[in-house]
């Protein structure tokens, strides 16, 4: 079954599945085969939220992505570089 990080009419086909992931101590992203980036943020009770990914419409299509403590770094097929978080 292709994975929940993407809304159920993204995953009615194979080309929206997960490419990769990346996760910190309390922060974590996945970018699907089209570039597009999702981000969860750790609960306090230490889940990952899972009820609504933040998705991060602006940074072109992700060919590569980096997490740490409480931020995230992505580089798109253009060669920028977009960071976000503490």
């Amino acid at each position: 079954r292709p994975s929940t990080a993407y809304t159920e009419s993204e995953t009615a086909h194979s080309k929206y599945r997960i490419k990769t992931m990346a996760a910190g101590s309390d922060y974590a992203c996945a970018v699907n085969e089209l570039g597009k980036v999702r981000c969860w943020e750790l609960k306090s009770t230490d889940e990952l939220s899972s009820s609504s990914p933040s998705p991060r419409e602006d940074l072109g299509k992700v060919v590569q992505i980096s997490v740490g403590d409480g931020h995230a770094c992505a580089l798109n097929d253009q060669g920028v570089l977009h960071c976000w978080g503490r």
